[in-house]
């Protein structure tokens, strides 16, 4: 494989650049997915059924943003760029950092 190797503080493990890449793709994705239309859960009898995101996985989802430096550039073809969207038309504000610091 080619690509840039990191080191993963939390297991010490190599990850290729292209194989973090790809996880961090198919995260962005998969978040899309729960906030638009929810997510599969299971009953302890074994029945499953479909739920609405809860605020666990808002609060995910706002992590993961806020990680990612939700300030960057977005581009047009990116699942952090909708997550964004997404989570704008369903009411939640982002503030720049700055404004933040000021209110507190």
């Amino acid at each position: 494989m080619t690509g840039r190797v990191c080191n993963s503080p939390r297991t010490g493990k190599n990850l290729h650049n292209n194989e973090g890449e790809i996880l961090h793709r198919l995260l962005s994705e998969r978040m899309l997915e729960v906030l638009r239309d929810g997510r599969e859960t299971t009953a302890p009898d074994g029945s499953t059924k479909m739920v609405k995101a809860t605020a666990a996985d808002f609060n995910a989802i706002r992590n993961f943003l806020k990680d990612n430096g939700i300030n960057a550039v977005k581009t047009v073809d990116s699942p952090l760029n909708d997550l964004v969207s997404e989570m704008s038309m369903r009411g939640l504000k982002f503030r720049p950092k700055q404004d933040i610091k000021e209110a507190i």
